[in-house]
């Protein structure tokens, strides 16, 4: 059903941490993300030529913009957190792992807030004072990518610590300088 990836580490010898199956229905959602995100993004480089072609006024296509631009990112960000944290499981929890699903869940939850009030201002819902959080798009939406890049960013982290050997792992560890120490 999914496709297998085997996670294995070059060093003193080849080591399989385990077989990991990747639901390929998460990374379609990413997929679907990406190419949805791309036609809005090229969308906005020509906005009236689009609200022409879409019958719309020059300000409800910039919405619809928005809505699409938003829903990609939504999709991209849920698929890969859902795969990797996935992946994650598989081959052990870390704690880095956990950092990461939370991070961007967080992520991913500040994007689907703004689409949902993108949504409601589509559909002339009055909004609270509260929900003007869509006048502030912009800032919001690099707020929500940072934090599920940062997510995704823990969970590939965490997905390299629970594939590495133990032995290897304390290597790595004893290995690297401390914060105390300066260089000489």
């Amino acid at each position: 059903m999914g496709a297998e990836v085997i996670l294995s580490h070059m060093g003193s010898g080849r080591f399989a941490a385990s077989h990991v199956a990747v639901r390929q229905r998460w990374l379609g959602l990413s997929f679907l993300g990406i190419w949805v995100y791309l036609a809005a993004q090229l969308s906005q480089l020509y906005p009236t030529s689009f609200a022409d072609g879409v019958g719309l006024s020059a300000t409800d296509a910039d919405l619809v913009l928005r809505i699409m631009s938003n829903l990609g990112q939504v999709f991209f960000f849920a698929g890969i957190v859902a795969t990797l944290s996935r992946a994650n499981r598989r081959a052990g929890v870390s704690r880095a792992g956990i950092r990461g699903l939370v991070a961007g869940s967080a992520g991913i939850g500040v994007l689907a807030l703004i689409e949902s009030f993108l949504l409601l201002q589509w559909f002339e819902v009055p909004l609270s004072s509260l929900a003007q959080v869509a006048e502030y798009y912009q800032v919001v939406s690099v707020l929500g990518v940072g934090l599920a890049l940062a997510g995704i960013a823990s969970l590939a982290v965490g997905l390299n610590r629970s594939a590495m050997p133990p032995e290897r792992a304390t290597d790595t560890l004893a290995a690297a300088p401390s914060v105390r120490e300066k260089p000489v």
